[in-house]
């Protein structure tokens, strides 16, 4: 009753004492009281019905379904839902069909899966079912995952909408993700140099990268530096960044590329920042990309990259234009590339007895 209106929840009831009445009218009489019935009892008698037996009594759903569409002919809740604009704007990069579109609103609704792997089925069921969908014969649980995983980002279905920690990726509720998402956190000595000098010495070209929408780069002689610096920038300006991680070590580019679309939904204005490993990883040839029906390549750009909005800053050693050609290449276009100047630099001894200092040292 939480989910649906009054007037559903009524019209649910009613069908459901229709039922009751043609195959089991003993259960139809009990629930009358006097000659009538107490909307509370009957939807609490559905729903134990509906979880002991889903198949006999879900049909009740369908007459429902049935009674809808009769009483509303132009309507379409699924299709008012697609052409909403959020969803709209959500499926702007993926080139799914509205086939494609249904299953991932059902996807939403369905946080568990338990329509593809129901509770009370064994496992042997399940990697019967599993092989059968994926067409593998490899018993092996992350090998199921990962084919899986491809199958259902190909589909663009997720179990909760643009929240990573409810993304498909699992095997049976064993988490298994190809990449992870972590607020990155300002360290108080991270650095041989002063951040707050660096950050007045690079004042202007850090005023135009927070500003800016789309994929930007840093670069610098260290990596470690890049993003801590980074942290410690944005936290000034009331803001954090966040860093995409690898967790499984057969990752996919296509993958990669699909979680920085979804990420960037997801984060809108907070920074995604791509370490000089995860840079590599995107910037490789994929001769077998799994999602390449999903991406729809034309002329050698990805049009699911084409449509990032967010801040997505990739760190590196160093940025020319060649570099910037090999990012078009694979379909990104580098609006804006920061050279990160240096203050002088402290003494090395000074940094190392602050860091004495303020951390407890193993004996």
């Amino acid at each position: 009753r939480s989910v649906l209106t009054p007037e559903l929840t009524m019209s649910l009831a009613d069908i459901y004492l229709t039922v009751l009445k043609t195959s089991e009218f003993e259960r139809y009489e009990g629930l009358k009281h006097e000659g009538a019935f107490d909307l509370d009892e009957v939807v609490t008698s559905l729903s134990k019905d509906l979880t002991e037996n889903f198949q006999k009594y879900g049909i009740i759903f369908f007459l429902l379904d049935k009674k809808i569409e009769q009483e509303n002919p132009e309507s379409n809740p699924l299709k008012d839902l697609i052409d909403r604009t959020y969803m709209k704007e959500f499926f702007d990069g993926l080139g799914l069909s509205y086939s494609e579109k249904v299953l991932f609103v059902l996807g939403i609704a369905q946080e568990e899966w338990g329509w593809l792997f129901p509770d009370f089925k064994n496992e042997e069921y399940k990697a019967h079912l599993f092989c059968h969908i994926c067409g593998i014969q490899k018993h092996d649980e992350i090998a199921f995952s990962r084919k899986v995983n491809s199958e259902l980002i190909r589909l663009g279905l997720f179990s909760s909408a643009w929240k990573i920690k409810s993304y498909v990726y699992s095997y049976f509720k064993n988490e298994t993700p190809s990449f992870t998402l972590r607020t990155v956190e300002p360290l108080k000595h991270p650095d041989v140099y002063d951040y707050t000098a660096t950050a007045a010495l690079n004042k202007e070209g850090l005023e135009i990268l927070r500003k800016l929408k789309g994929f930007m780069v840093i670069y610098g002689e260290s990596d470690y530096r890049n993003k801590y610096f980074l942290a410690a920038f944005y936290k000034e300006q009331f803001a954090r960044i966040h860093e995409l991680k690898a967790v499984y070590p057969g990752r996919s580019k296509a993958e990669l590329e699909f979680y920085i679309y979804a990420l960037s939904l997801q984060l809108k204005y907070s920074p995604l920042f791509l370490n000089a490993d995860m840079t590599k990883l995107l910037l490789e040839e994929d001769s077998d990309n799994p999602l390449d029906e999903l991406f729809h390549k034309k002329e050698g750009r990805t049009s699911l990259l084409d449509k990032i909005k967010a801040q997505v800053i990739f760190s590196l050693d160093s940025f020319s234009d060649e570099t910037r050609s090999c990012f078009q290449e694979h379909g990104i276009d580098i609006l804006y590339a920061l050279q990160l100047k240096l203050p002088e630099q402290k003494e090395y001894m000074e940094c190392f007895m602050c860091y004495c200092f303020e951390v407890e040292a193993p004996i």
